[in-house]
């Protein structure tokens, strides 16, 4: 006689398949490959005085490096190590069905961190050597500028990078959500047990690298002061360009894929280790920068008109730039859920669910009390009838 039973096992993606004793592997759909842009630090943090350094006498620097970042997804995806291993009694028959599961994935706090990490090295250290060897007021040379960014940009920037992604993820599986497997037995005709089986899931993970190579750096030095005649005057003191297109490093992760996949076979995963599979690798860059050109960005002049204002349409110019700013600033927080966005989102979402539960409870609880007035009534009426 048949019998079936339900059990509930931890899993964690989208997952409605009808097992037929196969093996379900992860799909390869080919390489890809990006090219990224950044600047170190961004136009917007030089648009405003504050993040100039300030070298006394009225007088500014900053250092600009452009990065560019070609970022490549190999094409064959590689499997991971089994995150659920089920057992099934041999001749089953089983659904398995998903209830949405969660990665969170960290290639943006990845990237946020390198910036920082190579913003600290190429502006604000070299500012301060530049300032302490030339003077605040000397003029810097490009061989100057030059000899300062190869010395930056060799082990030293690969340690500090290193040590920024120590503690890195590159994603996360939370195990807020549940598979439901279904299992129906059915005992085989000539009476002979059957051996049980053993599913193991997994992730199919696709292996990236980024390659990181410095492409320009910039140099301005700059006299923000009050004159006798004019209210403001911004006077040029020293600028320097310098293109090194050097390697710097690369950075080597994996990224899991959508579906998940499991096998009912031996299995041996090619990414063995669960820490591997988390882990943000740093290693070195081989060869030269790829022949890519510079797309069109403001220079330091540019920036030094918004941040240190003389004509009155340059003032409009940068008032209009800081609302645009505030503005960002607002929706940036909105999008990671401070103070609104998704967390404002869900909290509405769970406070909908809640009132209407209590709607659903009310009406339940007053269609009681009505049942049982109605049953008084009754019960009065027929002792009445009795009488």
């Amino acid at each position: 006689m048949a019998y079936v039973y339900a059990q509930l096992l931890g899993c964690r993606d989208n997952l409605c398949l009808n097992y037929s004793n196969r093996t379900d592997r992860p799909s390869s759909l080919g390489a890809t490959m990006t090219t990224t842009y950044l600047r170190v630090p961004p136009d917007d943090e030089l648009e405003s005085s504050a993040n100039w350094q300030n070298l006394g006498d009225n007088t500014y620097s900053a250092v600009q490096a452009d990065l560019v970042v070609i970022k490549r997804r190999e094409q064959k995806v590689l499997t991971g190590p089994p995150i659920d291993i089920v057992n099934v009694p041999g001749g089953s028959e089983y659904t398995l069905q998903d209830k949405r599961a969660t990665v969170v994935k960290h290639v943006d706090e990845i990237q946020d961190s390198i910036q920082e990490t190579v913003s600290s090295k190429f502006s604000a250290e070299i500012v301060t050597k530049i300032a302490s060897e030339v003077g605040a007021t000397g003029v810097l040379p490009s061989a100057k500028l030059s000899s300062e960014v190869q010395g930056k940009a060799g082990t030293e920037l690969r340690e500090a990078v290193q040590n920024s992604l120590t503690r890195k993820r590159s994603f996360e599986i939370q195990d807020s959500q549940e598979i439901t497997r279904s299992v129906t037995h059915k005992p085989s005709a000539d009476g002979l047990p059957r051996a049980p089986l053993t599913l193991r899931f997994y992730l199919g993970l696709w292996p990236w690298r980024w390659e990181f190579y410095l492409y320009s750096v910039r140099y301005l030095r700059l006299r923000y002061a009050r004159n006798w005649l004019w209210s403001k005057v911004r006077k040029t003191i020293s600028e320097s360009v310098v293109e090194p297109k050097l390697p710097l490093f690369c950075v080597r992760f994996y990224q899991p894929q959508d579906k998940y996949s499991f096998t009912d076979r031996e299995y041996v995963p090619d990414v063995a280790d669960e820490d591997d599979m988390h882990e943000v690798k740093l290693i070195g860059v081989d060869g030269r920068m790829p022949n890519v050109r510079w797309p069109s960005a403001p220079t330091l002049e540019d920036l030094a008109r918004l941040a240190f204002p003389v004509t009155q349409e340059e003032r409009t110019r940068a008032k209009g730039r800081a609302r645009a700013r505030k503005v960002a600033a607002g929706k940036l927080k909105k999008a990671r859920g401070w103070g609104g966005g998704k967390a404002l989102v869900k909290k509405r979402r769970k406070a909908a669910v809640t009132k209407a539960g209590r709607k659903a409870k009310a009406k339940r609880v007053t269609r009681k009390r009505v049942a049982k007035r109605a049953a008084r009534k009754r019960r009065s009426s027929r002792r009445k009838g009795r009488r």
